[in-house]
Formats: structure tokens, C-alpha cells, sequence
């Protein structure tokens, strides 16, 4: 059994601006936390503000996976605008198909564990238009935090013996 870190161990890593590392049962590396070795501003007060970088990390993985899905589907498109009697050819897209893959982009992203509330927050706040030969969009993100500390209470109860 690999060894953990004891909880002052740990908070001094991170308070230095490492990210543990652990070895899972399975033999994989992962990491623990993934915080910036940012730690101190500029006159060495302790600055938190870029500390943890996981909802960075998600924000590169969404865009990353929308940059994806817009080469996939659209590198060699044409851009039209909506297309409402459905007469344009599959190779044309559409504020309303582009709108879609992002959608089914963010719930896949949902099914990962990376994003949540997509479909309230796509409902209203998703967006493509079209701008002249551009292709504008807003996407939503409203991120799953990291569970790093769990805070409790144990409570004793006593029952009376009996004879």
C-alpha cells in the first residue's frame, strides 16, 4: 500500500505550490490537486487568487473540446444563415447546427463530470449568431468544483443500560 500524505504534509505542499501526487489502487498516478506555484503577489503577501487552477483546467478542456468538434464539423463549410424549410445541403452550416454540436459538446463534457447545469444554462445563455462571414457564440460553463476538504461533526449518543 502506497503511502498518504498526513493532512500538515499535504497542506504544506500546497501552501508551496506543489501538486501531490498519489498512486491509485490500480497502479495509475494521479493528482491529488492541481493548484499554480503562484503563491505570493508581488510585495510576498500570500496571494490564493490563482491558486487552484482545476477551473482553469476546465475551461481549457471545454475549449479545447468545442475547437475540436467546430474543426470536425465545419473546417470546409459554408456559413449560412438559418435554414428554416431545411433545403440547405448537410455541408452548410447554421447558427442552429453550430448551436447544436456545441450543446451536445457541453453535455458530454456533463456526462465527464466537467460542466453542470447544461441544460438550464444552455436554454438561456447559449448562443450562435451569425455576423457576417463569422460565427459568434457564448457558451455557459458553470463548472464542477473539486471536493478538497469535508467539514463534520460526530455526534455521541449514549444509550442507558438496561438490566
Amino acid at each position: 500500500v502506497p503511502a498518504q500524505y498526513i493532512g500538515t504534509e499535504l497542506k504544506a505542499l500546497l501552501a508551496n505550490g506543489v501538486s501531490p501526487l498519489k498512486v491509485a489502487t490500480d497502479g495509475t498516478v494521479q493528482i491529488v490537486r492541481a493548484v499554480s506555484t503562484h503563491v505570493v503577489d508581488g510585495q510576498g503577501n500570500p496571494d490564493y487568487t490563482v491558486f487552484d487552477i482545476t477551473k482553469i483546467q476546465s475551461f481549457d478542456y471545454m475549449r479545447a473540446a468545442i475547437v475540436a468538434m467546430y474543426a470536425d464539423h465545419y473546417s470546409r463549410s459554408k456559413w449560412a444563415d438559418n435554414d428554416p424549410d431545411g433545403r440547405l445541403p448537410p455541408d452548410v452550416a447554421t447558427p442552429a447546427k453550430v448551436q447544436a454540436d456545441i450543446l451536445n459538446v457541453l453535455r458530454e463534457l456533463e456526462t465527464l463530470g466537467i460542466c453542470q447545469n447544461v441544460e438550464a444554462l444552455a436554454a438561456q445563455y447559449l448562443f450562435v449568431e451569425k455576423v457576417g462571414d463569422q460565427c459568434q457564440f457564448s457558451v455557459p460553463a458553470n463548472f464542477v468544483d473539486g471536493l478538497h476538504e469535508a467539514l463534520g461533526k460526530i455526534v455521541m449518543f449514549q444509550t442507558p443500560i438496561t438490566a
